[in-house]
């Protein structure tokens, strides 16, 4: 009975897998708790994720790697290291083993020169993996450019799906400052806002604020409820304003020089009609040519009409080129009611210029969020918004 006992035994041993064995082992330097390893697993390049000799025995620090392991293990992404298994190595403990890249981290990138173009790339490229873990309930927790690797054709790569923070204690200053605020005070359990955070302070590293303030600035707000819901709701906004962003920021300075020139017409003609002279008319011949039809309307209206107080506020939008009509009949309603509101300012003594020029910014990218705008119309609405305010304005300062 002994016999027949021990003889799966004996059998079990005989077929047990040879062991794998890894070779040409160099450890890659890194701080906090984790070692890694470099080396070849047969034909491949791996590399050994540990734990460094101070904390490779204690239980927790164990299991916190193990969990690390199950959490990612089944993951398959272009843009997510892959974790391949879990080992016990002889010399270095319990182990993950990584695929390994090569290619340098995003911190090395951002020091280099890059277009636009390609490092709004790397950025959908991030957004693109968090998307996928987030659609798997899992969250990253240390997004930051030195756990972002990209290879040498600029291919990002996730990596150090951690379940702790616990690597971070060698320089909490550098590793906190992607944290969301939910994240350093532990207050609250997080979720996928907290990668979206992370991934809005990157952009800033990257220098993409000038070109994504609206969407970064959602990004990194205090509370999360006030950030993007998804990833998905993110690359809407990035894409929209990435491609309006040049003619976005052209039409908001348009807008400005508009509104200040119509403030010196309104200061000249009230020098004009208070003591004629020469210099003042030589001054309104130069706005006039400043302004074009702006000046042209005002000195068509005559002077005597009240007409701040008629209701000024509706009136025909000058031709819109290709803009589609019932487009720029949404448009000039809005903006009929932020000037009806500022004709009553005007009219009771207290006309704030500066409140206005806010609101009209504020309702020129909300529109353009809101509405869908071909790309080759937005020239003509940008011209038919610009027509419009000056119009609006030469006969408020009337």
């Amino acid at each position: 009975m002994d016999k027949d006992e021990k003889e799966p035994v004996d059998s079990q041993k005989e077929k047990a897998a040879p062991q794998i064995t890894y070779t040409d082992c160099s450890i890659i330097p890194s701080s906090g708790i984790f070692e890694f390893v470099k080396c070849h697993q047969g034909d491949r390049c791996v590399v050994l994720k540990g734990l460094k000799e101070p904390y490779r025995n204690k239980v927790q620090e164990q299991n916190l790697l193990k969990k690390e392991f199950r959490t990612v293990q089944h993951l398959d992404h272009p843009h997510i290291e892959k974790y391949i298994d879990f080992i016990d190595h002889p010399d270095y403990g319990k182990c993950i083993v990584l695929e390994y890249i090569e290619g340098r981290s995003l911190k090395e990138y951002i020091a280099e020169r890059h277009t636009l173009e390609e490092k709004k790339n790397v950025v959908e490229q991030i957004a693109d993996a968090l998307d996928y873990i987030h659609g798997k309930n899992i969250v990253h927790r240390n997004l930051k450019p030195s756990n972002i690797l990209l290879t040498k054709d600029n291919q990002v790569k996730l990596i150090d799906f951690r379940v702790s923070y616990a690597d971070n204690l060698s320089d909490p200053s550098s590793s906190l400052k992607y944290a969301a605020p939910e994240q350093r005070d532990g207050t609250i359990s997080v979720d996928g806002r907290t990668d979206i955070y992370s991934l809005g302070m990157i952009m800033k590293e990257l220098g993409l604020y000038a070109e994504y303030p609206d969407v970064i600035e959602k990004c990194c707000r205090f509370g999360r409820s006030e950030r993007y819901l998804d990833i998905e709701s993110f690359l809407r906004d990035l894409n929209h304003e990435g491609n309006e962003g040049h003619s976005k920021m052209k039409s908001i300075l348009l807008i400005g020089v508009i509104i200040i020139a119509a403030i010196i017409v309104a200061v000249v003609l009230f020098s004009k009609n208070g003591s004629p002279s020469s210099e003042a008319s030589t001054s309104t011949e130069a706005v006039k040519d400043t302004t074009d039809t702006v000046a042209a309307s005002k000195m068509a209206t005559p002077t005597s009409q009240p007409s701040e107080t008629k209701d000024t506020t509706s009136m025909t939008a000058p031709a819109s080129g290709s803009l589609d009509p019932a487009i720029n009949a949404k448009m000039t309603t809005g903006l009929d009611k932020i000037f009806r509101v500022y004709f009553a300012q005007k009219q009771n003594g207290n006309f704030d210029p500066i409140q206005m020029h806010k609101d009209i910014r504020s309702y020129y990218k909300s529109f353009l969020r809101t509405q869908d705008i071909p790309g080759e119309e937005r020239q003509a609405f940008d011209a038919s918004f610009s027509n419009y305010v000056k119009q609006k304005t030469a006969l408020l300062n009337q």
